[in-house]
Order: structure tokens, then C-alpha cells, then sequence
């Protein structure tokens, strides 16, 4: 019924890396000279699981949605498990469909919209098999995610 490929990757410039690099050894250092090695040991360790996620994530993502389920990528979501769905916009443009799973853990997967892809056909279809909660907007982690191109 409805199917799109999303990047999944946001390219970063040379100087995004450098800058990346001089904050974390900033961190690292000063929690080495007040003598917070936790500090330290936490900020370089967040950096390298950071750089394990992005180096071995799929580059893009497959979406299909059909009357059975949502499949995003090779893990399907049954309509069932799913409590409601938004569709985040910026400046009128569509961003984001947003799921809200039923489970408590991992509970909200958020999938790009391209341009290929009918929000207005898209809501409706959703409506008929899910909840909307059209009050939902991009938070401030949202807006810092996209500026810093994580």
C-alpha cells in the first residue's frame, strides 16, 4: 500500500569530526584534572558507543505499510501493538510519522517522511486501523538532534 526508503545517516563534515573530537577531549581532560575519572571514563565511553552505532547501522531503511502490519526495515509491527501515531511537521512540511508502541520499553519509532509520500493518504489509511494524536509536536531533543546531525 504505501512503501519509501529513508537515509538513515546524516552526512557530517570534517569539521562536525574535529569539533566532536575537541569537546570530548575537553571533557576528558577536565574531569582529569578535578579528578572525576568517572567523567572521563563515561564521556569517552558514550563517544565510542556512539561511533559502534553509527558505523554499523544500515545506511537506509525500507518502509512498507499494508492493511496487516508496518514493516519497517526486516521487524513488523502489528497494528495491534501500536497505540497511536502522529505526524510531526516543520514549517508545514512533514517530517516524521511517529509510532507509540503499546510496550513500555523502546516505545516510540520515528520514521522519516520523503517526499514521495502522500501524508494526506497516508493519515487516512492509518486512521482507520490506529489512534492519532494530532497535538503532538518535535520536542526540543528533536530540534537539538537535527542541528547537531545526529
Amino acid at each position: 500500500m504505501f512503501h519509501w526508503i529513508f537515509a538513515t545517516r546524516v552526512e557530517k563534515s570534517p569539521t562536525w569530526y574535529l569539533l566532536a573530537i575537541m569537546v570530548t577531549l575537553v571533557i576528558v581532560i577536565y574531569g582529569l584534572v578535578i579528578q572525576m575519572y568517572v567523567m572521563s571514563i563515561a564521556a569517552f565511553l558514550f563517544v565510542g558507543v556512539y561511533m559502534f552505532i553509527e558505523n554499523n547501522s544500515a545506511p537506509e531503511v525500507s518502509v512498507d505499510i499494508n492493511e496487516e502490519w508496518i514493516q519497517v526495515a526486516n521487524t513488523f509491527y502489528e497494528f495491534s501493538k501500536i497505540a497511536q501515531f502522529s505526524i510531526l511537521s516543520h514549517s508545514n512540511t512533514p517530517i516524521f510519522l511517529r509510532l507509540h508502541l503499546k510496550k513500555d520499553v523502546f516505545s516510540q519509532i520515528d520514521l522519516r517522511l520523503t517526499q514521495e509520500v502522500n501524508v494526506v493518504e497516508l493519515r487516512e489509511f492509518l486512521l482507520s486501523f490506529i489512534e492519532e494524536n494530532p497535538d503532538e509536536e518535535l520536542s526540543g531533543s528533536d530540534y537539538l538532534t537535527g542541528i547537531m546531525r545526529l
